[in-house]
């Protein structure tokens, strides 16, 4: 049998080198004050851990006996392959147009994430009117606004009643609340299909996405720099529109 010495007991990987009946003695061993001598097994037998222990994240779909830390518990929900996300606000049967091109106006509004997605692609589509080709910038942002998931160039966009996919680099969305933002670059100018906002109680004075005091106003404008993307947004702040503002996307994994 075998023992080492751990004044702090810090260096507990140490505890690979030892065989189960070796002793630890925690503490220095004098006549005034007796050390305690624990076994490997002691250690790792029921251990009541304290503070915020850390270990390895799991692979996904792990079904096995190892630790899963909060990380692993957040991606291990249901994922979807493709979505439309639903407004949060709007859910009108017929969708509408929406111009889009002022290049220091941002168009946004709330969406709803049902389900885990890995984001590869994002796709939006022209309605019947392109008046001048150009590319825009698509940002999605938490339901705060302060980190900004994702923001993307889309090609040039010429052609009326064309659906367009933008390349995304594997951002991961979890289920949830999120703002959608929808910009021109330079002199782009086009419409794009829009929930439509139509529907009492949205489209009326006191509207229930905008008239709430000192809450995030759900969709809107805001003023941005010219063809930049808004590093975060403060829905507060978003104007309120008579329009319909918040973009039908599809993404894909």
């Amino acid at each position: 049998m075998a023992y080492t010495e751990d004044k702090g007991i810090g260096g507990l990987e140490t505890l690979s080198t030892l065989a189960d009946g070796d002793l630890i003695v925690v503490g220095d061993i004098t006549d005034s004050n007796r050390a305690k001598a624990i076994t490997k097994a002691d250690v790792l037998t029921s251990p009541a851990l304290t503070g915020n222990p850390t270990a390895p994240t799991q692979s996904a779909n792990d079904n096995s006996t190892k630790i899963a830390t909060t990380a692993y518990a957040d991606s291990a929900g249901v994922s979807a392959v493709t979505l439309v996300p639903q407004s949060a606000i709007y859910n009108y049967n017929s969708p509408d147009a929406r111009n889009i091109a002022t290049k220091t106006t941002a168009h946004l509004g709330q969406i709803i994430l049902p389900l885990n997605i890995t984001v590869n692609k994002i796709s939006i589509r022209t309605t019947s009117t392109v008046n001048t080709a150009g590319t825009y910038i698509l940002s999605i942002f938490s339901e705060d606004g302060q980190t900004r998931h994702i923001s993307v160039t889309t090609a040039s966009i010429s052609a009326a009643n064309t659906i367009y996919t933008t390349a995304v680099s594997a951002v991961s969305l979890l289920a949830g609340v999120y703002y959608l933002c929808f910009q021109p670059v330079d002199t782009a100018d086009a419409n794009f299909y829009a929930w439509n906002n139509s529907e009492v109680p949205f489209s009326t004075t006191a509207g229930m996405q905008s008239d709430v005091s000192s809450e995030p106003v759900l969709a809107g404008t805001i003023t941005v720099t010219a063809d930049t993307a808004p590093s975060t947004i403060t829905p507060t702040s978003i104007t309120e529109s008579a329009s319909s503002e918040t973009l039908i996307i599809r993404l894909d994994n």
